[in-house]
């Protein structure tokens, strides 16, 4: 598996989504039994997640392929990730100054074949991102606005990417990398079957800055 980065480019990664019955499903039938999926600790930025089993269904809602014309809407809400992240590190420069920019490198490195948006009537009200490298693919952002969460639309866009990972020759695993200060993500990704522990990344911070010092593993301690 390749080794995840921490803040990636900062741009962001994860927003809530949910749908209780789905959750098995991509694990179970989207990807096989047993479950080969990969949840890496740390990494990539992610935002609101609509939590399984609390959604409220939205079936206006529909997802399909990344369009041109949804530039924009995908670096606001890019910009709404990056915001999120800031208030989880109480860091403003996360991002700098324009932080929707970072969007456009992404559509560059995953092409607009690996990008689904989630439109409601006619609003994008999400997106997801798919990185797929050898036998691995990332999901990598996902990200749903603050007023459609919890209402599975964030699920729907995780089984878009899941679909086309199960129909790519040669991978083997999907893979998440939500920071670990961002829970809801975590419990999103593990209710939808993301349930192992590939790779983590430690890291010591040079600039003296103050983290979180509450996280075991294996019995021992680490700050996030």
């Amino acid at each position: 598996m390749h080794r995840p980065t921490l803040f990636r480019g900062l741009g962001p990664s994860f927003v809530p989504p949910g749908e209780g019955g789905l959750a098995m499903a991509l694990s179970d039938k989207l990807l096989g039994a047993p479950n080969r999926i990969i949840t890496t600790f740390l990494g990539g930025p992610h935002i609101g997640c609509d939590m399984p089993g609390n959604s409220r269904r939205n079936p206006s809602t529909i997802v399909r392929g990344y369009r041109k014309s949804d530039l924009e809407s995908c670096r606001s809400l890019w910009e709404e990730l990056t915001i999120r992240h800031r208030e989880i590190y109480d860091d403003p420069s996360i991002g700098g100054d324009r932080p929707g920019m970072f969007f456009d490198k992404h559509l560059k490195r995953v092409g607009a074949r690996n990008l689904w948006v989630a439109v409601n009537d006619t609003e994008i009200v999400g997106f997801v991102g798919l990185i797929i490298e050898g036998e691995d693919a990332e999901i990598e952002p996902l990200v749903v606005t603050r007023m459609f969460r919890g209402k599975g639309v964030g699920t729907k866009l995780v089984a878009a990417a899941a679909e086309k990972a199960t129909r790519t020759k040669g991978v083997k695993f999907l893979n998440v990398r939500p920071v670990v200060r961002n829970v809801e993500a975590m419990r999103f990704f593990r209710n939808m079957g993301l349930v192992n522990v590939g790779r983590i990344e430690l890291f010591k911070d040079l600039k003296g800055r103050k983290w979180k010092k509450d996280l075991t593993i294996h019995g021992l301690e680490f700050g996030y």
